[in-house]
């Protein structure tokens, strides 16, 4: 949040990602919306490779069903209502077929 004062200095164009689920999601959002900056969902998923700590169900990963995947996402997006995009945070593991 200390950085939030910042974005009304800034005159162009600006989007700032918004991790969701965090202690300042909705302030972080509402910041943005007050200084006239878009808001995007900066949406957790799976990387080739990653050491850090995540709770369960919070990284939209590659084994998930579709089912869940859904839930996650809709949950994320109900947080931050005015959002204008989503973006990807951290990767995008690809997804293993078969021939």
């Amino acid at each position: 949040m200390a950085n939030c004062k910042y974005l009304k200095e800034i005159p162009e164009p600006l989007a700032v990602s918004i991790l969701p689920g965090l202690r300042h999601t909705k302030d972080i959002a509402d910041c943005a919306k007050i200084n006239h900056k878009l808001a995007m969902l900066h949406l957790p998923l799976e990387a080739m490779h990653n050491g850090d700590y995540y709770p369960p169900d919070y990284i939209i990963k590659t084994s998930m069903p579709p089912a869940l995947v859904s839930r996650i996402v809709d949950e994320d997006l109900a947080q931050l209502p005015s959002i204008e995009g989503v973006n990807n945070h951290m990767g995008s593991k690809p997804r293993r077929t078969r021939p």
